[in-house]
């Protein structure tokens, strides 16, 4: 199967991976137009309401930016069309 991997901060690359055997709990799912599986959607942290504590201080926001692989937050554009 193919696989979306972060091989270094800011860079994505699909790459042929083995197909992952789903836990207790958990659901493997086919997105048949990319020939794409996950087992999981974990969007990360985006800048709403519930967050705004966080990107209204400059500190904080900073701090979290430093820990995103991407270097960005998630707007809920990033996740339309994301379906379980």
């Amino acid at each position: 199967m193919k696989a979306a991997l972060l091989v270094e901060p800011k860079r994505v690359e699909i790459r042929e991976v083995p197909t992952p055997l789903p836990g207790k709990g958990e659901v493997l799912v086919r997105v048949k137009e990319a020939g794409i599986c996950v087992n999981a959607i974990a969007p990360g942290f985006f800048q709403t309401q519930l967050t705004e504590p966080v990107w209204q201080d400059h500190k904080k926001f900073e701090w979290t930016l430093s820990r995103i692989p991407l270097g960005r937050v998630g707007i809920p554009e990033d996740a339309a069309g994301a379906e379980i």
